[in-house]
């Protein structure tokens, strides 16, 4: 029997913003003749994604990855026994958390299968990064006069307009 899979990654949607869900779905489905008897699954997800969870298998660990502001997650399942034709799937999903600077945020998800005989089969996919901007606050302020040339003695009304251009909400102006 011939050992082959075809591992996929895909993230829904594109470019979340701050507070957004995001979700990555994981799929490895088994396109050879062999039983998939043991598989190896890792993950890095950034630090700002947060509140995550995952559905389908659950990971076997969680640890904080030395490369600073990411999380690993990983999965060892040995005896899998996933026959040919059959598609295991995680989805895991979380919140994009506030930043405080242009933050990357990316996955590639590496995973490695085994059979009864032969080496281990070892294969990686990605999604296309995307870029979190931190909050901004842009006051516009319009100050409008009416009568535009008042005479001597004549009322004058001052209206001021106070708009957020940014992508932060305002509190307490005063």
């Amino acid at each position: 029997p011939a050992m082959s899979y075809a591992l996929s990654q895909q993230q829904t949607p594109a470019s979340p913003k701050i507070g957004e869900s995001l979700m990555y779905l994981l799929s490895l489905r088994n396109t050879g003749t062999a039983t998939i008897m043991s598989v190896r699954i890792v993950d890095t997800l950034s630090a700002a994604l947060v509140n995550v969870t995952v559905q389908g298998p659950a990971p076997n660990s969680i640890t904080d990855s030395p490369v600073a502001g990411s999380t690993i997650y990983a999965w060892l399942v040995s005896p899998a026994g996933i026959p040919p034709g059959v598609t295991v799937t995680i989805t895991i999903t979380g919140q994009v958390a506030a930043v405080c600077g242009a933050t990357t945020i990316g996955s590639t998800v590496w995973m490695s299968v085994a059979g009864d005989c032969g080496a281990p089969i070892e294969q990686s996919a990605s999604v296309a990064p995307f870029t979190v901007n931190p909050p901004s606050a842009s006051l516009v302020v319009v100050k409008t006069q009416t009568p535009v040339n008042p005479g001597t003695g004549q009322p004058v009304t001052y209206r001021i307009v106070i708009a957020n251009a940014g992508s932060d909400t305002l509190d307490n102006l005063n």
